[in-house]
């Protein structure tokens, strides 16, 4: 951002982005044929939908947290050879799940602590081509907004679900579920008896 402009900033940053997608645009061309004929076209359209939406929020979380993930492992590097090459303390040293639950609240004042580091790259980054004077600041602009709010969002999407106290489902849905429903009861009524001891058989072949 800082030695280019903003046209090649912007080329370097969608070829990067686009790079992210690579995985996971392959998984939904791999499931565009459907692997079983059990399932419906709305069905099977459904989960392919389901299944680009989540790879485009996976997309976005991974640009999103980048800043965050970028810091924790150049804290890591740095860490461990201070400790190889000087120190020699601590060599040893992780935390425990309870611990780390303990530790960490879901409020947003938590997570710009946890992820601090996010923030000072989003100012950096932004800083720099700033001061250089730099056309790419534009582009550093949208990148550093997302970093620095990037704690506010991990403590939005980390909150729990709340759940309903009401299932909807359609009539065909109902239809289906009933029908399926006695041909299992109908399975266990004829092959569960005295004659097999009240065992359910594995299998049974139609004639």
């Amino acid at each position: 951002w800082t030695l280019l402009p903003f046209t090649q900033a912007a080329q370097w940053q969608a070829l990067l982005i686009l790079s992210l997608f690579m995985a996971p645009t392959f998984d939904v061309v791999n499931a565009i044929l459907p692997k079983s004929g059990d399932q419906t076209p709305r069905g099977h359209f459904s989960a392919l939908a389901r299944d680009t939406i989540f790879g485009t929020a996976l997309v976005a979380l991974k640009v999103l947290l980048m800043a965050h993930l970028a810091w924790m492992m150049g804290d890591a590097i740095v860490r461990t050879l201070y400790r190889l090459f000087v120190s020699r303390q601590n060599l040893l040293e992780w935390r425990t799940a309870s611990q780390a639950h303990k530790a960490g609240d879901n409020d947003v004042g938590s997570y710009y602590g946890m992820m601090y580091g996010a923030v000072i790259i989003g100012f950096v980054g932004l800083a720099i081509p700033v001061l250089a004077d730099s056309t790419g600041a534009f582009v550093a602009f949208f990148f550093a907004l997302f970093w620095i709010g990037s704690p506010a969002i991990a403590s939005w999407i980390s909150r729990s679900a709340e759940t309903e106290d009401r299932l909807r489902i359609s009539q065909a849905d109902i239809h289906t579920l009933r029908t399926v429903a006695r041909r299992t009861w109908h399975y266990f009524e004829s092959f569960v008896t005295a004659e097999h001891h009240n065992l359910p058989p594995d299998n049974f072949q139609e004639s």
